[in-house]
């Protein structure tokens, strides 16, 4: 194992950059050299407790002026994809929170610009590492249970309750959006099943907006497998519920 550590930087310092950097900051082959964030109170309230990491308001001087080897991408989702590709074509390993992109032909650009360059990159759906899910992709894959005859998922929240306008997140504009439920809250159910079951045949879908003015509050999902096939339901807006983690 190499003595040298992996000088990181980040881009994003809201709720998850934060989490990142905790997670960073314990590890010993990481070492934390640079961050950005639009937000020079975020900055400088950082810089005053953090030595050793530099702050900037640009990420693209960031990667001018820091020698890094990876980076991880914090920021709302609408801007995951630009600023995933100003760190490849800066010859940097990513790291970049879900979801990829706000629609597929974007991610599938960014997909091929890491692949071309042979970069190592990873898309934040954590779940697949949750001990829980293992134990049941190791238990599907044995094939114990024998054929599957249906399943289902659900995840919900009471993270929306009433009418919301201003926040990125409900936004459905690429440039500045998440892209509803289905992008920044279901996507983790959508991923785990497509991991322990493959790529569905078909998928039918119904969506509603119940407080969201631009997005989708509630998304009810039936995925067809040919010799079976099961359904997803999930919404942010279902009261006395909490997130499952």
């Amino acid at each position: 194992m190499s003595d040298k550590k992996i000088r990181t930087g980040i881009v994003g310092l809201g709720k998850m950059g934060l989490v990142h950097a905790a997670a960073i900051r314990t590890h010993p082959q990481v070492d934390w050299v640079a961050a950005c964030d639009n937000s020079k109170f975020m900055n400088n309230a950082l810089g005053k407790f953090i030595q050793g990491v530099e702050f900037y308001d640009d990420h693209q001087k960031m990667l001018k002026e820091q020698d890094l080897d990876c980076v991880f991408i914090t920021t709302p989702t609408g801007s995951h994809a630009s600023i995933t590709k100003d760190c490849v074509e800066a010859g940097k390993h990513v790291f970049v929170e879900k979801p990829l992109a706000t629609n597929l032909a974007e991610a599938q650009e960014v997909a091929a610009m890491v692949s071309k360059r042979g970069l190592k990159s990873q898309v934040g759906y954590v779940c697949r590492y949750a001990p829980t899910f293992e134990k049941a992709k190791q238990i599907l894959d044995s094939g114990v249970l024998g054929p599957i005859q249906n399943f289902g998922s659900v995840k919900y929240s009471s993270d929306v309750l009433r009418k919301v306008e201003k926040s990125w997140r409900f936004m459905r504009k690429a440039a500045k959006g998440g892209g509803g439920v289905v992008n920044e809250f279901a996507c983790h159910g959508v991923d785990l099943l497509v991991w322990l079951l493959g790529e569905p045949n078909s998928v039918d879908a119904r969506m509603e907006s119940w407080y969201s003015a631009e997005v989708e509050d509630h998304v009810h999902a039936t995925m067809d497998y040919g010799d079976f096939s099961g359904w997803l339901d999930s919404s942010w807006s279902m009261q006395d519920y909490r997130k499952p983690y």
